[in-house]
């Protein structure tokens, strides 16, 4: 099978689901096994949800498998003179395509929440988003991590890489068992930030918290922050800024990682204490 209608039967078949499935309000999962262009070499996912979860885990294998399922009804009703009437979902809306080791992911299916587990090579860069109802979590994964939530938690655990983890309501966790050189990044509005590294790891840590604490296990060397001071158009009017961020090294210093928070705490371990 060609790469062109690979796409066309693996976007069939998920709409094929969809119709299947939306007469549930908690559907079975259904699984499907997409093959790799180049088997043994690193995969790139980019996986788009607007209602939904995605939990993906890094296995020895050569093919990425993908089990869908839905979680809730159809808000969508019509008014007759008999009563309202729910609108069924007829399909997923869920697309996937690969080729050449890159697979796209991507959904319109916004009226009840998509349940989206993936299990793929270890070596893999990711790009996961996600807007209502549903978590974010990764396993397993050697490379480059690029996760997006809205309402919802984010979790990645054995992960060999970097990081970039951004969440507005719920707690990012997150475990690096090795490390990059590539800076790194941290933020949520409501809940914490938890994040192991390995012990030997040397950082320049940019810590904001307004309204909680930061612990360490690290010991901290704290760097000195100066007052911005700039003036208006030539006026005699000056304008102070001071840093709100904490900026700390860890083992001497390295790659830039920042933490943002605006209500919760922020937590820096040594991976396996």
């Amino acid at each position: 099978m060609n790469s062109k209608s690979y796409f066309l039967a693996v976007s069939l078949l998920a709409v094929t689901m969809g119709q299947a499935l939306a007469q549930d309000k908690n559907s079975d999962p259904r699984t499907f096994v997409v093959p790799l262009t180049n088997p043994g070499e690193p995969v790139v996912l980019n996986v788009e949800l607007i209602s939904g979860a995605v939990r993906v885990v890094g296995e020895d294998r050569e093919d990425v498998s993908f089990t869908v399922s839905t979680r809730g009804d159809s808000k969508r009703r019509i008014l007759t003179p008999k009563g309202s009437q729910v609108i069924p979902i007829t399909s997923f809306g869920l697309d996937v395509q690969e080729r050449n080791n890159r697979i796209e992911v991507d959904t319109d299916h916004n009226d009840s929440s998509m349940q989206l587990e993936i299990r793929m090579p270890r070596t893999a860069s990711l790009n996961l988003e996600t807007v209502h109802n549903g978590n974010i979590e990764v396993e397993n994964i050697t490379g480059e991590l690029e996760l997006g939530n809205v309402h919802g938690p984010i979790t990645a655990t054995g992960i060999r890489g970097s990081v970039i983890a951004e969440t507005v309501h719920g707690e990012v966790r997150v475990e690096l068992l090795e490390t990059s050189d590539k800076p790194m990044a941290f933020s949520t509005v409501h809940g914490n930030i938890d994040v192991s590294f390995p012990a030997s790891y040397a950082a320049e840590l940019h810590l904001v918290t307004r309204q909680d604490e930061i612990v360490s296990d690290f010991d901290v060397e704290i760097m000195p922050t100066e007052p911005k001071v700039s003036r208006r158009d030539g006026n005699k009017i000056y304008r102070v800024e001071l840093a709100q961020e904490l900026v700390a090294l860890i083992n001497g210093g390295g790659p830039s990682v920042r933490f943002d928070t605006l209500h919760g705490k922020i937590i820096v371990r040594k991976s396996g204490d």
